[in-house]
């Protein structure tokens, strides 16, 4: 029997990239058409340029969370889905998706650099394993989302592929 060794630093490295059954939430924008990006189909309550900003907007107050030396987040729900339903324009969409990103690598580097075990400065119960798992959980949360309302809106998979079933 093989001894197995847990590596919490792998686990989160993992969660974010196309590793065993995460599709990697890199490329999940990939393609997407940018005013596609602002539809909501019937039964669904975002479109997905206003699931990217939520997202955002929360990947940078986790990263924010790891070196802040005091944590807060919004008072209200709907502080946390900040933008329009839709983009304006193609640059638009284009410079939401380099910043989603650009977060997602400013992660993968957190996630490397620092042991995440180690306690965040603003709480001592809290350590940086907690954010970023949470971190993690929530760009997958969101990843699932965005895929299944590309499917139902037709543009999945990305050009590069991806999972369809």
């Amino acid at each position: 029997m093989s001894e197995h060794t847990f590596d919490p630093q792998q686990l989160l490295s993992n969660a974010l990239s196309a590793t065993g059954v995460h599709i990697d939430p890199q490329d999940i924008l990939d393609g997407l058409v940018w005013n596609i990006s602002g539809v909501t189909p019937n039964g669904f309550p975002h479109s997905i340029f206003q699931i990217v900003n939520h997202v955002i907007y929360w990947q940078d107050l986790f990263l924010s969370g790891l070196e802040a030396t005091k944590m807060a987040g919004p008072k209200h729900a709907e502080e946390g889905w900040p933008g329009e339903k839709e983009p304006k324009s193609m640059s638009e969409w284009d410079e939401l998706v380099e910043r989603y990103k650009a977060s997602l690598k400013h992660a993968s580097t957190e996630i490397k650099s620092k042991n995440p075990l180690l306690n965040v400065p603003a709480a001592e119960s809290t350590k940086r394993i907690d954010i970023l798992n949470a971190y993690a959980l929530h760009v997958s949360y969101h990843a699932g989302q965005i895929v299944l309302i590309r499917r139902v809106l037709g543009a999945w998979p990305p050009p590069g592929g991806g999972h369809t079933w």
